[in-house]
């Protein structure tokens, strides 16, 4: 056999170094198509057509953020911290500034001892870096969840405020709740909206709570559980805050209290067939804890069917009973007149009371009072329903003088001369008269011919109130039977006397003497006027010694008849007053509007949302011409102060936004808020209102589907106005684009303190104020700041820091 030669050993070294060398580059290339397929799979944007994505998952970060909230124990007391504001060098793609502030991957949250917020961040003035985010239910009930831990936000920020303060931060919850029960009103999440949405309207006092609660009784009763006995545990389920009560009515028919925290709801319940009904009374009176609420069964109409009264223990006269007729559906409310005007000034302890009669079939409503314990008055008003209205039918002033205090009832004269009116003080003034003036010390002993000024007086008043007989026997008597011959009142009793039936001879006397009401007398003078005077009216009065100042027409109640109007004085050292004398079909009457500073004021006129005509006077006093629509007599309403064009765009905002939550075509609303931000009309003097403006108009356009104006209105508000709680709102509607790089946001580095908090990411807990240094360019957003102080704003020259509650 031929023997073989050995095998070449280098050469098979070298084969097999080529094989290794082949599959480590194999390997290494498998591994950066891996590498590579993973980064283009997370940070390639979509194409056009696409839904945009984006890594920021803040569904989950606020969903776990209140998780850790809602399980996070309550942390010991900690010295508050302060933050310095540390900027790093971050180039990031697309971004010019050099400095920015250290960037963080997610909107982060703070959590215990305050209710998650959102960090601080800078947004950027690219519109195109930032997304609406899609909305599903659950993020919807997250951003709910979010916002009605808001109110205990503010409070624990601000330990002073207020409830009415702390019920008003529901509003942004009740935002939230109608939109999210628009966009999804048949998910599983919607009850609990819907049971929250009617609780955050009733802490806000809106009417609209009521028929809300309605409806949510009456499904439960026609789909659950037909058993009023069963309804508390049904309500449970949905709202523990709600505990309901019924009262029975009829057989088939009973009234509905729901009680909370926050306020009462009266509904009315009836069954017919089988089928449940719910009818809305009324969120009814906002109380304190020393009020009770009283009801009654009573017939008021005298149509033999009892109505149902609500009403206060103890009364105030400025809310009165609310009265429903339950004799048809829906149930009728029976308003007091509104023309009726109620102001008793000093302190008093007043209670309702049903006086029944066996000659008549209607009863009556009666408020009494006492007033003033040095001096008690006891005042006894009754009202009637006279078809229309309960009208005050009659009203007594009875004084009881405590022994030895009798000139306590001066302040009760004067008083009553100023807010009561003349009769009043005729009634309380006659009872004292026989006694007066009460015998004091020789330090404060009135003046000797004090009886006289009172005989006097009484002669004033009556002549007034139009008891011409009367007044003229008081100063006949006067002039006649002086107590001191040569008494101060004497010249100005015998001055009425010779001018007892000349009305405007009473206007000039009245004008240049004491306890006069001068603009009580004009207006005597002027509905005494025949057809022929009232057309030259200015003529007369100056005439009369009326110091004109200027006069002119102007269309007060918008239906094309303009009235004359005036600036006048009745003396040279007395104010400017305004007056509108306005035909009615008795004869000519003069309104006194008020007091003005200038002699040609400037007038203008809008017609509210609701129809109203309202006058504004140099933009700062506002007021409406107003008839009584069955005596067509006229009054005049005036309004708290404020500025028109503010008020203007109040109610063009509450309007719009209303008509978008309810489902309504957004297009006429997004028109209206357009042309109103671009006239001279569009007036915001705070924070919070203009804010609610943009977060309207932005709400408009997205539900118009102008996502690019949409989201360009919303960043506005969040760099405008950063601290209001509608920059919190935008924050959770948009999301930065990825294609950006990551979003930018503050992170601050915190100063040793005591003890440490727990928060959702490693970031300390921002206090409200901190402090910043090197700024960057830009706006910082920090969610919990004190809220807008919650009351009606004048106009100044310089807008305030204040906003309105809740419209």
């Amino acid at each position: 056999m031929e023997k073989q030669p050995p095998p070449n050993l280098e050469s098979t070294k070298k084969q097999k170094d080529v094989v290794f060398i082949i599959a480590y580059w194999l390997v290494a290339i498998g591994v950066l198509l891996i590498l590579l397929f993973v980064a283009l799979r997370f940070i390639t944007p979509k194409l056009p057509g696409q839904e945009p994505t984006s890594n920021i998952d803040i569904t989950a970060t606020l969903a776990e953020a209140m998780r850790l909230y809602k399980s996070s124990a309550i942390p010991t007391s900690t010295s508050p911290p302060t933050f310095t504001l540390t900027p790093s060098r971050t180039p990031l793609p697309t971004l010019t500034p050099s400095t920015t502030p250290t960037p963080t991957l997610s909107p982060t949250f703070t959590s215990s001892p305050l209710p998650p917020t959102l960090t601080p961040a800078l947004p950027i003035s690219t519109e195109s870096a930032y997304l609406l985010i899609p909305w599903t239910a659950e993020y919807a009930d997250t951003i709910i969840n979010f916002m009605e831990a808001y109110p205990d936000i503010m409070r624990q920020a601000n330990p002073g405020l207020t409830q009415r303060e702390y019920l008003a931060n529901t509003y942004y919850a009740s935002l939230v709740q109608a939109e999210a029960l628009l966009r999804f009103p048949n998910v599983w999440q919607a009850e609990k909206w819907r049971w929250h949405y009617a609780y955050n309207l009733l802490s806000l006092k809106d009417s609209r709570a009521v028929s809300h609660y309605a409806l949510l009784i009456e499904d439960i009763l026609n789909n659950e559980s037909p058993d009023l006995d069963n309804l508390q545990f049904q309500i449970n389920r949905r709202d523990e805050r709600v505990i309901s009560s019924s009262i029975k009515h009829s057989q088939n028919s009973e009234i509905i209290q729901l009680k909370t925290p926050v306020g009462l709801v009266w509904l009315y319940y009836t069954q017919q067939k089988g089928i449940y009904r719910l009818y809305p009374l009324t969120n009814t009176f906002e109380i304190d804890e020393e009020t009770s609420l009283e009801y009654k069964w009573v017939d008021l109409s005298g149509d033999g069917n009892t109505e149902f009264i609500i009403y206060e223990e103890p009364a105030n006269i400025q809310r009165t009973p609310q009265i429903f007729d339950l004799s048809k559906m829906p149930p009728r409310k029976m308003e007091f007149s509104p023309y009726q005007k109620y102001t008793i000034g000093l302190e008093y302890k007043g209670f309702w009371q049903i006086m029944s009669s066996k000659d008549e079939k209607a009863s009556k409503i009666v408020f009494k009072a006492t007033v003033y314990p040095p001096c008690p008055v006891t005042i006894t008003r009754t009202f009637q329903w006279d078809g229309l209205w309960m009208e005050e039918e009659d009203a007594d002033y009875n004084i009881q003088p405590v022994p030895g205090l009798l000139n306590y009832c001066d302040l009760v004269v004067e008083q009553s001369a100023t807010l009561w009116g003349f009769e009043p003080t005729i009634e309380i003034m006659e009872s004292l008269y026989p006694n007066w003036p009460p015998e004091l010390n020789s330090n404060t002993a009135y003046a000797p011919d004090t009886k006289d000024e009172w005989q006097y007086r009484l002669g004033v008043y009556n002549l007034l109130a139009g008891h011409i007989n009367t007044a003229e026997s008081y100063f006949k008597s006067l002039i006649q039977s002086p107590i001191i011959p040569n008494s101060q009142w004497l010249n100005y009793a015998s001055n009425f006397h010779q001018n007892i039936h000349s009305p405007e001879g009473i206007y000039k006397v009245c004008a240049r003497s004491p306890f006069c009401d001068r603009r009580s007398a004009m207006q005597q003078w002027v509905s005494n006027m025949d057809s022929n005077d009232f057309q030259n009216i200015i003529q007369h009065l100056s005439a009369a010694s009326v110091a004109i100042r200027y006069s002119a027409h102007f269309d007060f109640e918008g239906d094309g008849a303009p009235e004359r109007w005036a600036v006048l004085r009745h003396d040279l050292n007395d104010k400017l007053e305004f007056w509108i004398f306005v035909n009615t079909p008795t004869g000519g009457q003069a309104l006194f509007v008020n007091t003005v500073d200038t002699n040609q004021p400037k007038l203008n006129r809008y017609t509210s949302r609701l129809g109203t005509s309202i006058v504004w006077i140099d933009a700062e006093q506002s007021f409406s011409l107003k008839r009584n629509p069955y005596s067509k007599t006229p009054f005049i309403e005036r309004y708290p102060p404020s500025y028109f064009y503010d008020d203007l765009t109040k109610e063009t905002v509450k309007n719009a936004l209303e008509g978008l939550l309810s489902g309504a075509n957004p297009t006429p609303f997004l028109y209206q808020l357009k042309d109103l931000e671009r006239t001279y009309k569009f007036t915001c003097f705070t924070d919070f209102d203009c804010a609610h403006f943009y977060y309207t108009l932005g709400l408009a356009y997205e539900r118009s589907g102008d996502i690019h104006n949409a989201i360009s209105t919303y960043l506005k508000l969040w760099k405008k106005y950063p601290s209001t709680a509608f920059a919190t709102l935008v924050r959770l509607k948009i999301n930065f684009n990825t294609l950006y790089g990551p979003p930018p946001t503050l992170t601050y580095t915190p100063t040793n303190t005591p003890t440490s908090t727990a928060t959702f990411t490693p970031t300390s807990t921002i206090t409200l104020t901190p402090t910043i240094t090197n700024t960057p360019n830009g706006t910082t957003t920090i969610t919990a700041t004190p809220t807008p102080t919650l009351t009606g704003t004048p106009y100044t020259s310089t807008p305030t820091n204040t906003a309105e509650a809740y419209p």
